[in-house]
């Protein structure tokens, strides 16, 4: 009878009316989070144009999360700057993996076309330090030759293997006049992969104007690729940021800026990545039949 009387007198509520709520609420809460998520960007897009540290902790997650976007990589260095893999928890449940009690997701922006827009969707995840599984080694594991041969793979390029460059030292050059990279025998892990990595990105950005800018850029991408394959990277001085990077006064600017970065330094990964796809054991195979004959 009470629920009869609420509903003549309009006090109780529709299941309609409940969902429309529900709905709207939910709407408010994911506006909520997505101009949070905008704002934490914002913020650090200003942070790591000025602070060489800042950038540098930019640069490794962006070179560990490279098929993010650089607004996304700016906020996970807000809020989980030692991230190494991160799902939503419907998905590490997929996995059979637990997100541990009492542990607050980060959020993301997924991006969504819908409608010929684009629209920025806020996705709560976790890292998997925040989940009963076993945090796996994600160091790389491939030899130096192996990795080598990925660096080298569908170079745009001609190569060539010289005893000493033009100017009677040791080391890397592209020539962009020939399109032709010099690379020099006899050279230290640390220095031939630190050097390759920086003559790659000059491939890969032999349009930019020749400048302090671009080898800055060269040198943040060989970095991020020494850091993503675990080559030494403790003489890199992030500490002087160029001037064309700090005065952008807008953060759309800059968050271009680091693109042009990050799609370089994609761009050399992925045929990094199809050359170990392609594996190495034919080669293997085929040097040690020719040993038995």
């Amino acid at each position: 009878m009470d629920e009869l009387v609420n509903d003549i007198m309009g006090k109780k509520q529709s299941s309609n009316s409940y969902k429309n709520n529900t709905n709207t609420k939910w709407k408010e809460e994911q506006s909520r989070k997505r101009q949070q998520a905008f704002s934490k960007m914002e913020k650090m897009s200003f942070v790591v144009k000025t602070n060489g540290e800042m950038f540098q902790k930019y640069l490794d997650i962006q070179s560990r999360f490279n098929r993010n976007s650089v607004g996304n990589c700016l906020i996970i260095l807000t809020d989980k700057p030692n991230a190494m893999q991160f799902k939503d928890k419907k998905s590490w449940k997929e996995l059979n993996v637990n997100v541990k009690a009492y542990n607050e997701p980060f959020t993301i922006l997924e991006p969504e076309e819908k409608n010929g827009r684009r629209y920025f969707n806020p996705k709560d995840v976790f890292d998997i330090s925040q989940t009963d599984s076993n945090i796996p080694d994600y160091k790389d594991t491939h030899t130096e030759e192996e990795l080598l041969a990925g660096y080298l793979y569908d170079c745009k390029a001609e190569k060539e293997v010289v005893n000493k460059l033009l100017d009677d030292s040791i080391g890397i050059k592209y020539d962009s006049e020939t399109n032709k990279l010099y690379i020099c025998r006899g050279m230290e892990k640390t220095d031939r992969f630190q050097a390759l990595g920086n003559e790659l990105a000059n491939i890969e950005l032999r349009a930019d104007e020749e400048n302090h800018y671009k080898d800055f850029k060269c040198k943040c991408i060989s970095y991020m690729l020494c850091k993503k394959y675990n080559i030494d990277v403790s003489n890199y001085d992030f500490t002087d940021l160029p001037s064309e990077l700090q005065f952008k006064d807008n953060g759309t600017d800059i968050r271009k800026e680091l693109d042009t970065i990050r799609l370089a330094y994609n761009s050399i990964n992925d045929r990094i990545q199809e050359r170990f796809e392609k594996g190495f054991n034919s080669e293997k195979n085929r040097s040690t039949k020719v040993q038995e004959r």
